[in-house]
């Protein structure tokens, strides 16, 4: 499953959080409180919190604290906010059900929900803790679940990296908030971190329907971005997972060379054995297949180098360990070993690590399965991180097939030749009538239908409304009108 990993914020955090702190989606606080402030608070932060997630993501919620009061007036004092600062029908809506309000109960809460719905027209998000979404059903009232639960505490958390699992009974919940103790790269202080379970797209529809970005005037024919490093990732994961490439110090580079196609790139592929740096710095080349940058790393031999090498084609960034990796980047030790990160959370790296008899002497081919691998993250004396900063990816536009060329629509003309003619709004003698025709009056007609015992000659007004005026009856006994 597609997730997402974020924050929520309020004027507890810096105003520009949202910019400095690693996230792939904010939910900012905008207005509410406990029972001990104001309940009619607004976030003063808020404004440019908001801001900072549409230009970084575009995946935005805004949260009330709810206080207990009237659920409507309270629903209604919120709508009013996310209104005047422009979000409506633009950001997820989050009722914050805690504190003091948890007293009202599932009632109060549904019809705070409710009443948010009716105003904003779309639904609104209900946060609880999970003994709370057990204890009152609150799946029950029909609205999407956020859950907060802290399996391993108030204990800090390094990075996106959720520990344990969901409170029983949340599974359906859209969203977990794991800890409030989350250091995240970019901003110094712990914060409230979540993962949601989908997609921007996903993400994009619990925030109303004028979220959704506009289509292009001509909409180009899906159009796939490449993302290297993803592709650097899977080949790895191929070489690694393949017994046909072992390890050793001899033959490195692979030998007889075979077609492989990877996440839509095509390329020559020595099969055979490699090393830690021989096989990262091989996967990476052969990412940059069909781009400007094909041969920008053909200098890197060995982890001496590769620092300088990756660097200094200005694809990559010297990072310290401990920037969260991304698909694709490498764990170096300049000495001794690198490995490639194939996921952020949890972390996993892929690896050729030693041969079934050392470094030399090895047999061809993965003999013992442990060769080369994908491991979890582990600690190792990390010199940094070489991240890849996306400049090599690439946008593939399929060849959009040919418009067909509409068939021209072919007019009949008729004259009316009876006293009095009906204009109908449809092919009946029951339908309305808007408009009476007499003798002479002459018609274009775009298509002629035979229908409820009749032929009816039939067009569009000026006003663009279709309408129906009889012909003759199907049998021909009667006519009211011939072709001209």
């Amino acid at each position: 499953m597609t997730k997402l990993y974020g924050i929520d914020v309020s004027s507890n955090q810096s105003a520009r959080v949202v910019r400095d702190a690693q996230n792939d989606f904010a939910i900012v606080k905008m207005s509410g409180n406990p029972q001990s402030y104001a309940w009619n608070y607004v976030n003063e932060f808020a404004a440019q919190q908001a801001a900072d997630a549409m230009k970084k993501h575009g995946l935005l919620g805004l949260y009330h604290f709810t206080w207990g009061k009237q659920a409507e007036v309270e629903a209604e004092f919120f709508i009013k906010q996310v209104e005047k600062l422009g979000y409506l029908g633009k950001a997820m809506l989050v009722i914050d059900y805690e504190a003091q309000a948890l007293e009202r109960g599932q009632t109060w809460v549904g019809k705070f929900a409710k009443r948010v719905h009716e105003l904003a027209s779309y639904k609104p998000v209900i946060y609880a803790s999970g003994s709370v979404i057990v204890s009152q059903n609150l799946f029950s009232l029909g609205y999407p679940i956020w859950c907060a639960n802290y399996p391993i505490g108030y204990d800090a958390i390094s990075g996106y990296n959720p520990q344990g699992a969901l409170y029983p009974g949340c599974e359906k919940a859209i969203m977990w908030q794991y800890t409030s103790q989350g250091y995240i790269n970019g901003y110094d202080a712990p914060l409230d971190c979540n993962v949601f379970y989908g997609n921007a797209a996903k993400f994009r529809s619990y925030m109303g329907k004028s979220s959704t970005p506009a289509p292009d005037p001509a909409p180009k024919p899906d159009a796939k971005t490449i993302k290297r490093g993803q592709v650097a990732a899977d080949i790895h994961k191929r070489m690694v997972q393949d017994e046909r490439l072992g390890y050793s110090w001899e033959e490195r580079w692979g030998a007889k060379s075979e077609k492989w196609t990877v996440d839509g790139v095509s390329f020559e592929m020595p099969v055979g054995d490699y090393d830690c740096s021989s096989s990262t710095i091989q996967a990476w080349r052969k990412a940059l297949t069909g781009t400007k940058y094909a041969h920008a790393l053909d200098d890197a031999t060995y982890t001496g180098n590769m620092r300088s090498v990756f660097v200094g084609s200005g694809l990559f960034e010297w990072k310290p360990i401990s920037y969260i990796a991304h698909p694709g980047d490498l764990y170096l030790n300049e000495a001794n070993h690198v490995a490639m990160c194939q996921q952020q959370v949890p972390d996993e790296l892929s690896e050729f690590s030693w041969g079934d008899v050392g470094a030399y002497g090895n047999k061809r081919g993965d003999q013992s399965g442990y060769e080369s691998r994908v491991n979890p993250y582990y600690e190792y004396p990390w010199d940094g991180i070489l991240h890849y900063n996306g400049k090599a990816d690439t946008e593939v536009k399929p060849t959009p097939e040919p418009t067909p060329t509409p068939k021209p629509t072919t007019y009949r003309r008729f004259r009316v030749i009876v006293d009095a003619l009906n204009v109908r709004e449809k092919p009946s003698t029951s339908s309305k009538i808007t408009n009476v025709f007499t003798r002479g009056k002459t018609i274009r007609a775009d298509k002629v239908v035979a229908k409820n015992g009749y032929k009816w000659a039939s067009w569009v007004n000026k006003y663009g409304n279709r309408r129906y005026a009889a012909i003759r009856t199907v049998g021909g006994t009667e006519k009211y009108m011939v072709k001209i």
